[in-house]
């Protein structure tokens, strides 16, 4: 049975990931923002999705910021804040192939090559929508929100 809502245990990892191969420094989850766009400012954000290949090697998904068209902060049925996340026609069509192939694993969630969450996908994500959720605050979510749009802003 297929959902519009990928349930994830959110981890805001201890490393950033440069490039591909491994970890070259530390980022507090709710500074995110604020360090990403000191290193690289507001205008030429990249986001990617990469699939995780062994523990700590990542590699591009057909995903990336020009297939999200929002993200927004909402509150679930237990008052716990999580990240709404809107696709393109097509990039729901590919984070659907994505998710399918990777459930179980999880799907990092790059901007500029460094990695600001892994979620695990559950099951295959249909409907051109996805929720991120996990156990962070109302500001760790407006931080990631923030940052997502960004990226989505930067594009245009």
């Amino acid at each position: 049975m297929s959902t519009n809502i990928l349930l994830v245990v959110l981890i805001l990892s201890q490393f950033i990931y440069s490039g591909y191969e491994k970890p070259n420094e530390t980022i507090q989850n709710a500074n995110i923002k604020q360090e990403i766009i000191e290193k690289y400012g507001t205008e030429n954000l990249i986001l990617q999705f990469k699939e995780q290949t062994n523990e700590d090697k990542w590699t591009n998904t057909e995903l990336n910021g020009n297939y999200i068209t929002k993200a927004e902060v909402q509150i679930d049925n237990f008052n716990q804040p999580y990240v709404f996340v809107t696709f393109t026609d097509e990039g729901s069509k590919l984070f659907a192939k994505i998710t399918e192939r990777n459930i179980g694993k999880p799907l990092g969630i790059f901007i500029n090559g460094n990695l600001i969450s892994a979620p695990t996908v559950n099951e295959k994500i249909t409907g051109g929508s996805a929720q991120i959720a996990g156990n962070f605050t109302i500001q760790e979510a407006k931080t990631l929100v923030e940052t997502l749009n960004q990226t989505i802003k930067s594009k245009k």
